[in-house]
């Protein structure tokens, strides 16, 4: 893959303000964005929709704009939090508290498939252990 030469000038300019004196971290740096660029650009069909995938990139971006490896970051684990969202069930709970915990963590983090997965994994966790006293 052609990398534009703005991006790597970008990169550069990332790598030598973060590490002025240490050649061996800025090829570190310019090692790892790039391929964080490659395989930003090279993504493969997540198995999600196209509109929910483009909300996570742009939050990636808005989050990280001169991080590729943050933004990669970002967008693994928020498509994985998409994913076990969508495939979450817990028979220890009844379908009603959870129906409640889940539009909680959804209107609390409307943005962040991570974050909802975390409140409804607290939620549960709370609430099995006020129900086991």
């Amino acid at each position: 893959m052609n990398i534009p030469q703005y991006v790597i000038n970008k990169i550069k300019v990332k790598a030598n303000t973060e590490w002025p004196d240490d050649f061996r971290m800025q090829k570190y740096v310019i090692d790892t964005q790039t391929q964080a660029y490659i395989n930003l650009n090279n993504y493969e069909n997540f198995d999600i929709p196209e509109n929910v995938l483009e909300k996570i990139k742009k939050k990636a971006l808005i989050e990280w704009p001169d991080d590729f490896r943050m933004q990669k970051y970002v967008i693994d684990t928020q498509v994985q939090a998409y994913n076990n969202l969508n495939n979450y069930e817990n028979s220890d709970i009844p379908e009603n508290i959870l129906d409640k915990i889940k539009k909680k963590a959804l209107i609390e983090w409307p943005d962040d498939f991570n974050m909802q997965k975390h409140v409804i994994d607290t939620q549960i966790t709370a609430y099995l252990e006020l129900n086991s006293l």
